[in-house]
C-alpha cells in the first residue's frame, strides 16, 4: 500500500461518527469471532444499538445498512461462507493464562468443586432455517423477512458438573403475560433489558444476588469453605478486572 492509499484509509477511519460505540461493536465482534461464532449483518446492527445506548444513555440511533456497510468497510470486515474447518488455536495466548489460572487455583487452595465458568450466547427464537423441503411443482422458495427476536442467556456450572445454578436469561419485555403467576416459579432467572443483551448492571446483579448466595449454599451443604473462582471472558458486559 503506498502512502496516498494509507492517508486515504486513515481518513476513512475518523469519519466515523460514533468512534467509541464502532470500537466497542469491532472489540465484540473479534470476541465472538475467536470463540467460533457466526455474525450477520443484523446482529452486528443491533448490537451497535446497544452499544450505543449503553454509552450515549440515547436510543435514536438507527444503524442502518448504509452505515453497516461502512462499518465494514472501516474495519474490512468481509463475509465468508461457514465451512467445518475450525480456526487454529491461539496457543500464544493460551499457554500464559493456563500458567496464571493453575497458580491461583493452588494459591487459593480450590477444588472442580469451587472453580466456576460463566459465558452468555444469543437465542434467536423465532429464526428460521435457510434452507427448506418444497414439493416437486416449485421451483423457487421465497425468502421471509428474518426475525430478530432473541433472548441472551448465560449458562453457570463448577468444573466438576456438581452444581449447576438456573439459568440467567434477558429478554426485551418487562412484564410478559405468561409470567403473571409464575414469575417465581420459573426454572430460569428472567430479567429485562431494552436490547435483550447482557450489561454490567444486570451482570452485578447475577453475581451478587444469585451466583454468591448459591455458590455458598453448596459449599456449605458438601463441607467446603466459601472459597470460589468464577471464570469469565474480557467481554465489555463483564466488570473489569481489579
Amino acid at each position: 500500500m503506498n502512502s496516498h492509499q494509507q492517508q486515504t484509509t486513515h481518513l476513512t477511519l475518523k469519519t466515523a461518527k460514533h468512534p467509541n460505540v464502532e470500537t466497542a461493536l469491532y472489540t465484540w465482534f473479534l470476541q465472538q469471532r475467536t470463540k467460533n461464532v457466526n455474525i450477520s449483518g443484523e446482529i452486528l446492527q443491533e448490537k451497535a444499538k446497544f452499544f450505543y445506548e449503553e454509552i450515549t444513555g440515547r436510543d435514536d440511533f438507527a444503524a442502518s445498512s448504509g452505515w453497516l456497510d461502512n462499518f465494514k468497510k472501516r474495519f474490512k470486515i468481509r463475509q465468508l461462507t461457514v465451512t467445518g474447518e475450525k480456526l487454529s488455536s491461539n496457543f500464544a495466548a493460551v499457554d500464559p493464562f493456563q500458567k496464571i489460572f493453575l497458580n491461583k487455583v493452588r494459591e487459593m487452595n480450590l477444588g472442580p468443586e469451587q472453580v466456576y465458568n460463566a459465558d452468555e450466547s444469543g437465542l434467536f427464537w423465532r429464526a428460521l432455517p435457510n434452507k427448506t423441503l418444497v414439493h416437486k411443482d416449485e421451483d423457487s422458495a421465497p425468502g421471509r423477512k428474518i426475525s430478530k427476536d432473541r433472548l441472551t442467556f448465560m449458562p453457570c456450572a463448577n468444573a466438576s458438573g456438581s452444581h449447576k445454578l438456573k439459568l440467567f436469561t434477558i429478554g426485551k419485555a418487562a412484564n410478559l403475560r405468561v409470567f403473571k403467576n409464575c414469575r417465581n416459579k420459573l426454572p430460569v432467572i428472567y430479567k429485562d433489558q431494552r436490547s435483550a443483551w447482557m450489561n454490567q448492571e444486570l451482570f452485578k446483579q447475577w453475581f451478587h444476588e444469585e451466583f454468591v448466595p448459591s455458590v455458598q449454599a453448596h459449599l456449605k451443604q458438601i463441607g467446603l469453605p466459601p472459597r470460589a473462582l468464577l471464570l469469565l471472558d474480557n467481554a465489555p458486559s463483564h466488570p473489569e478486572q481489579k
